[in-house]
């Protein structure tokens, strides 16, 4: 479930003495960077599989990139919470540091399953906001939706390997055929309600059972195009249905917001209408498998 992260020691550790050379630290070699007008931002230095140490000059510190990839090698296969404790531990041992220590500020939480159900090109909208498509070049592979403290996706995840430059040819080879994911960048932590989080969280059964419950919350918050039978609604009743499908219809701006609440509670009730007549809904489908993986992840 947990893969990019970016966290910040609270400490600062020793600083740099001059911003223009290298220089080693936990065993490692840290080369200054630029920003594209030439001036200097700080120093990195690369773990594994791309996981990056940045040190500023008055000593700031953050790490960042994927923990999946650091310990995995890639972020297709499982990732459980024996092998989340590792390797954090493994983190803790090379910089000599506890991970109590360093403060998650953004995180990015995921569930990969297999199914041949092309979910995410049934994604119409999520809270009303609309998703974007997910592209390399000409093919569409995903979708995805921005919003202020995170950002949601859903897509084929063997074509996104596939379709990867970065990716080798034994990933290709080896990523399963109908894999799919589910995933929200928090952008800004205050989506768990304020409580702060550390890198040593990530040890936790309680903090895998929050991050696994807000996947599915978000997943059930997804509006999906289904195979409806349209015939069982009222010519009223199909005609707010299918103007809300649309999300530029619920702009405050464009009516009251008595009136919207009251078109809201009515649209949830068509649509609930709708999904009670479905014998094979697909969102209750992928959300069973998504539950299954959390649980699966959360035990081993």
């Amino acid at each position: 479930m947990v893969d990019n992260f970016k966290a910040e020691y609270v400490d600062l550790v020793k600083p740099i003495r001059s911003i223009s050379k290298p220089f080693e630290r936990f065993g490692l070699i840290f080369q200054p960077h630029y920003n594209y007008t030439g001036k200097y931002v700080y120093h990195w230095a690369s773990l594994e599989n791309e996981l990056v140490i940045k040190i500023w000059k008055n000593g700031r510190m953050i790490i960042q990139n994927s923990l999946h990839k650091f310990f995995i090698g890639n972020n297709f296969t499982n990732f459980t919470r024996q092998e989340v404790k590792l390797a954090v531990e493994k983190i803790e041992n090379i910089l000599q540091l506890p991970a109590t220590k360093f403060k998650i500020i953004n995180l990015e939480c995921a569930v990969n399953f297999t199914t041949e159900l092309p979910f995410h090109l049934m994604f119409n909208s999520f809270k009303m906001n609309p998703f974007d498509n997910m592209r390399k070049d000409k093919t569409v592979f995903g979708k995805k939706c921005y919003l202020n403290d995170y950002t949601v996706k859903g897509y084929n995840k063997f074509l996104e390997v596939n379709l990867n430059p970065n990716s080798d040819e034994l990933e290709k080879s080896i990523v399963p055929k109908f894999l799919k994911r589910f995933e929200v960048d928090f952008k800004r932590m205050r989506a768990f309600s304020g409580k702060t989080l550390y890198l040593s969280d990530l040890k936790s059964v309680n903090t895998f059972k929050l991050f696994g419950n807000k996947l599915v919350d978000c997943f059930l918050n997804v509006e999906m195009n289904k195979n409806y039978d349209y015939s069982i609604l009222t010519p009223r009743e199909r005609e707010l249905f299918f103007a809300g499908r649309n999300s530029e219809f619920w702009k405050v701006e464009k009516m009251n917001m008595n009136t919207r609440k009251a078109k809201r509670r009515k649209y949830l009730s068509i649509e609930k209408k709708l999904d009670l007549s479905i014998i094979n809904d697909p969102q209750v489908e992928i959300e069973n498998l998504m539950k299954e993986k959390v649980n699966y992840l959360i035990s081993n």
